[in-house]
């Protein structure tokens, strides 16, 4: 990039330059420089201005030849021009200048002298030299750079206890460096050159992997913006979570919908960010703080409908005091397993799958582990207490009651979960999914009549009672069955999801009125005109932005979704068949407003599985061995993580340059 030369460039620099000759970036539409810029002479043919060239560091253009060869400073070798209205008034004068005229004259002298074979002896020895030596630092470069990201995507550590080569304890980096120079020349080399202290920067030190870890990032996120950009429309993905050394990362993911020769609906996560304001207003600020420094122009909900009951909170505290009672004694661990074919495992705040397969080993087994309990206790004084305590709370009918339906609830969510998780998944499905989790009346009859199935394997009376309003476990006056049942059903379980659903899917409800009839475009072949039009102005009104231009146009929405409703084949179901149906028959011309309106709608994400997958890997990578890790780091290895698809696609010879720009004055790559 010319923007990025030195004010004085030495004779290595300008003789590599030369030989690669000027290189023609093409213009994007951010930046407004014209792509055709040849000069126009009288008789109507075009000269090539090669040696006008574009930086767009600087989004500005300067002349190749003058920089290189000119000595007196202007404003093509300095600043440069950044509107072409400008540079047209410049350029006439500047192209018959003598300076220009002289500096052209020295490039394409030294093109030539490159160029041809007839080199002085001394010269071309020298030359060669030169060319190894790149050669050489490219190659040692391009290992370098594959080894941090090999470590990097498989979460594993760079650098050990000490920092020197062919040393135990050396780290991971150092030993794949000394493993490839086993089989491999170009490292073999680098490192003779090493230990024969033939160079002083070797590039294999910690600084250096940082600041390939972060260039590798900064490729990735770049290359993820230009999705944005192609896809114009994005969505994005918020959840918060704290790590090891107790800071709140919120994790920032980005859903996009390209539609080129193919449809592809992909979540990209974009970075974690330290938050300490957890509120709406302190996430949105740094969100928007975030996007401007990007250059781009938002449910745990079985989570929160536990936190809201008592009862539920008490019944999972149960079922970790269960697991953790078991696997604090080996012995303890060894009788669990003789009665029991299914073993719990330890729970979690996320990982609802977890409090699935607890449940499941409780609904299965209540009689087993209760045996296993009581044998426990008559083997071990010192766990009588603790053990007499969950074997009878296994053995009450309000306990296997909420087993039953906590089990029912669990299994359900789960699996609609997984299905949720995948990015293809439209919210019009959600919600049929959603409305059909709800547990209503008969569930908990269902799971009343299992639960006292239960009670009778477990020789128990199948008796709702209260718990007391003191504090003490003394038992005190209970209300009837009747009264008790009402009040468990009420206010302890039952109802507390389906208002918790209601709650945490209002806004997605919402998008489901906004944009439901896209979801079924087969459908509006026979639906009322007017009823159509009036949810296409709708629409309308909802994608108009500050500027009071809508994205869409209602009525012309209407006519075309009219008309393709006539020919959508039969197997297009959903809006993602849809929209492939329009893109892969070329019909983008006809249907204009139907695949902008079906974009917008694919865009919006169902769940925030995205954000949530990437609180495993954050982790994973900031253990308690690495608690101390800087937030550039962590974010380095959570896009190389998570991301790697996007890494593979990266041109390392790119990465290479890049790097080189940084490195120049110590090697020449």
């Amino acid at each position: 990039d010319p923007g990025e030369w030195p004010e004085v460039v030495g004779d290595a620099l300008r003789v590599d330059l030369v030989k690669k000759g000027p290189k023609k970036i093409k213009a994007v539409p951010e930046y407004e420089f014209p792509q055709d810029n040849k000069k126009k002479l009288n008789n109507g043919e075009k000269v090539e201005r090669s040696w006008l060239v574009y930086s767009k560091a600087k989004n500005t253009v300067f002349c190749f030849t003058c920089k290189l060869f000119r000595s007196t400073v202007i404003k093509l070798t300095k600043d440069g021009y950044c509107t072409w209205r400008e540079l047209s008034r410049a350029l006439r004068d500047h192209e018959v200048s003598n300076g220009h005229m002289k500096a052209m004259q020295q490039w394409k002298q030294l093109s030539i002298w490159l160029k041809s074979e007839i080199l002085t002896t001394i010269d071309a020895h020298s030359q060669r030299t030169h060319d190894m030596e790149q050669l050489h630092w490219r190659a040692s470069l391009d290992w370098i750079i594959v080894i941090v990201q090999f470590l990097a995507e498989r979460n594993l550590t760079l650098h050990g206890n000490v920092d020197r080569l062919f040393e135990p304890h050396n780290g991971n980096f150092l030993g794949q460096v000394e493993l490839m120079a086993k089989y491999e020349a170009v490292m073999a080399e680098h490192l003779r050159h090493i230990q024969s202290k033939e160079i002083h920067d070797h590039y294999l030190g910690k600084t250096i992997q940082n600041e390939i870890i972060s260039l590798l990032a900064k490729k990735i996120s770049e290359k993820i913006k230009q999705h944005i950009i192609q896809a114009k429309y994005y969505s994005i993905i918020l959840d918060y979570t704290s790590d090891t050394s107790r800071k709140e990362q919120l994790s920032v993911c980005i859903r996009v919908v390209e539609a080129e020769d193919t449809i592809n609906i992909s979540e990209h996560f974009m970075d974690f960010l330290t938050v300490s304001d957890t509120t709406g207003a302190g996430l949105t600020e740094v969100l928007l703080t975030f996007l401007q420094e990007q250059g781009i122009k938002a449910d745990l909900i079985i989570c929160d409908a536990a936190h809201s009951s008592k009862n539920a909170i008490s019944f999972l505290g149960y079922l970790q005091r269960i697991y953790t009672f078991y696997a604090a004694s080996t012995h303890r661990w060894e009788t669990l397993r003789k009665y029991c074919k299914l073993i719990p495992k330890p729970l979690g705040d996320t990982c609802w799958e977890y409090k699935v397969d607890n449940t499941k080993v409780l609904r299965h087994q209540s009689s087993q582990v209760q045996k296993a309990l009581l044998k426990i206790r008559e083997k071990n004084g010192a766990a009588f207490t603790e053990a007499q305590s969950l074997a009878n709370k296994v053995g009450s009918f309000r306990f296997l009651t909420c087993l039953v339906i906590w089990h029912e609830i669990l299994t359900e969510i789960n699996r609609i979960s997984k299905y949720l998780q995948d990015p293809k998944v439209e919210i019009g499905t959600a919600l049929d999914m959603i409305d059909a989790a709800y547990y209503l009346e008969n569930g908990f009859e269902k799971a009343k009549y299992v639960a006292t199935e239960l009670a009778d394997s477990l020789g128990i009376h199948p008796e709702f009672l209260l718990q007391p309003k003191r504090s003490s476990d003394c038992e005190s006056g209970d209300e009837p069955i009747e009264n008790a049942q009402q009040y468990f059903k009420a206010y302890r379980l039952v109802h507390i999801a389906p208002n918790s659903l209601d709650d945490r899917f209002q806004l997605m409800e919402k998008h489901g009125k906004l944009f439901g009839f896209l979801y079924s475009i087969k459908d509006l072949e026979g639906i009322d005109a007017d009823h159509l039009n009036k949810q296409c102005m709708d629409l309308q009104l909802a994608l108009t932005g500050t500027e009071e231009v809508s994205d869409v146009d209602g009525i012309d929405l209407a006519n075309e979704l009219h008309s393709l409703s006539k020919i959508l084949p039969t197997n297009c179901t959903t809006s993602l068949d849809a929209l492939c149906y329009i893109h892969k028959s070329d019909l983008v011309e006809i249907y204009p407003n139907v695949s902008v309106a079906l974009r917008v709608a694919l865009t919006v994400p169902v769940i925030v599985a995205s954000a949530e997958h990437s609180f495993s890997k954050l982790k994973l990578l900031k253990s308690h061995l690495r608690s101390n890790m800087s937030q550039e780091r962590l974010r380095g290895l959570a896009l190389i993580f998570i991301e790697h698809a996007v890494r593979k696609t990266l041109d390392y010879s790119e990465l290479i340059e890049t790097f080189a720009a940084e490195k120049s004055h110590k090697a020449t790559f």
